[in-house]
């Protein structure tokens, strides 16, 4: 996958499928996320500092304040 594939899926990721209710849209979000982590591990240092940066903005700009510590991935710095 590509660094702007990467991005695309992030984007289009639903960040709250932790919340639904139904076990098909849990399922569905969990298969992405899972697919999403594999992608980001197969990364450089830089390009994961990148991806971290793009799900944090989007993490950001998606959810509420109370929740967004939850969701943010954190450097290694």
């Amino acid at each position: 996958m590509t660094l702007a594939e990467l991005k695309k899926r992030i984007t289009n990721h639903d960040l709250t499928y932790v919340y639904a209710d139904s076990g098909i849209e849990y399922e569905r979000g969990n298969r992405e996320y899972k697919a999403i982590m594999r992608a980001f591990k197969e990364l450089d240092s830089d390009d994961k500092a990148t991806i971290i940066d793009h799900w944090n903005k989007n993490v950001s700009e998606n959810l509420v304040e109370d929740v967004r510590k939850d969701f943010e991935w954190q450097t290694n710095e």
